[in-house]
């Protein structure tokens, strides 16, 4: 499944705006892209765009990780995933990384026990060479697949403390993981598998599209925003949060035309 958000962030922009890094000069721009088939966009091109970035620090110095579409930027080969280090581009490398799907739109830093590592959402060669979906980390070398293949792609990847520890949580329009439908879109990693969050989908939820924990004077609680099925748009993209142990719409949804 392609998808496709509409949030476009130019290049220049992101990296002007990271002030961590030297003010060098960005070499910028993108490839004509590809999707694995080898079938140009050329006939119907999609957004060319970065999504989400993240800070990393693999042991050698932070890094910007840009994820997105492309399969190039600043000249430099990178599907998906790219990285900024204050003054060039380098490529998140790796075994098959070259033909993987370029569509990234989640990607975050996670301390997985031994280091700092990247995480992402990609679909990466698997046995027999199809492209499987799943949440990658990235130790600056090899990308490993977190537990068992997703169905579908993850929207975003966040490390969250809801009170009992900080957990890499991933949100999305995926419905099973490793075979095995779940009953919601939010999961978190446990050290040995993703385990569903919350018991139901509300208003029959097909995207979790963010988390985020927020103290509303309860203490610390998981937020959600969602993308509801066969409502009118004033009211298609609630926000909910963890309430008793399942989600709850706490919001009716957003209006407006910009």
């Amino acid at each position: 499944m392609r998808f496709v958000h509409l949030e476009r962030l130019s290049l220049m922009v992101v990296i002007l705006g990271f002030t961590q890094f030297s003010s060098a000069q960005c070499p910028y721009g993108f490839s004509d892209e590809f999707w694995p088939n080898g079938v140009a966009y050329a006939a119907n091109p999609p957004a060319r765009s970065i999504r989400k970035m993240s800070v990393v620090n693999f042991g050698t110095g932070p890094r910007l990780s840009l994820a997105g579409v492309f399969d190039s930027v600043g000249g430099v080969t990178t599907r998906g995933v790219g990285l900024w280090n204050g003054t060039g581009f380098e490529a998140a490398v790796g075994p098959s990384i070259t033909t993987a799907n370029l569509n990234c739109i989640a990607v975050g830093s996670w301390n997985d026990g031994t280091g700092e590592k990247l995480v992402a959402s990609l679909q990466l060669p698997g046995a027999g060479g199809a492209l499987v979906w799943g949440i990658y980390k990235f130790d600056g070398t090899t990308w490993t697949m977190i537990g068992q293949p997703f169905d579908s792609l993850a929207s975003s990847i966040r490390v969250l403390n809801d009170g009992s520890g900080p957990g890499l949580y991933a949100c999305g329009n995926f419905s099973s993981i490793g075979g095995v439908t779940l009953p919601t879109g939010v999961v978190k990693w446990d050290g040995i598998q993703w385990l569903p969050v919350g018991l139901t989908r509300p208003c029959n939820a097909s995207n979790f599209r963010d988390i985020a924990v927020f103290d509303d004077g309860t203490g610390p609680t998981l937020y959600t925003t969602i993308t509801c099925t066969g409502l009118p748009l004033s009211s298609a993209f609630p926000v909910a949060r963890m309430q008793s142990g399942d989600w709850a719409l706490c919001s009716n949804g957003i209006s407006g035309n910009g």
